[in-house]
């Protein structure tokens, strides 16, 4: 950014004015998936709502998708697991 400040606002002023094109078509769609490549699970959509959330609404609908969605890899039993806990064997190496 220092060495080449013009190519920085260049940047920046390209990113507003996509931006500005983004708001105008009316779409504000979230989804939240819980690995790469998993099926997306919808958490607000603009086009069906006909408003933008707020940042309580946002928050609340990607927590529920999160807890709904199951993670791959992982068992319910290391999803309780407490971390860096006494038998934790990484815990000395810290």
């Amino acid at each position: 950014m220092t060495s080449n400040p013009m190519m920085t606002y260049g940047t920046l002023f390209g990113m507003n004015i996509a931006a500005g094109k983004l708001i105008n078509t009316g779409a504000f769609e979230v989804t939240y998936a819980a690995a790469p490549g998993a099926a997306p699970e919808p958490c607000w959509s603009k086009l069906e709502t006909g408003r933008f959330p707020s940042l309580e609404e946002l928050k609340a609908n990607v927590a529920s998708a999160a807890a709904a969605s199951p993670r791959p890899g992982l068992s319910g039993a290391a999803d309780a697991a407490p971390v860096g806990g006494d038998d934790d064997p990484l815990r000395d190496e810290l």
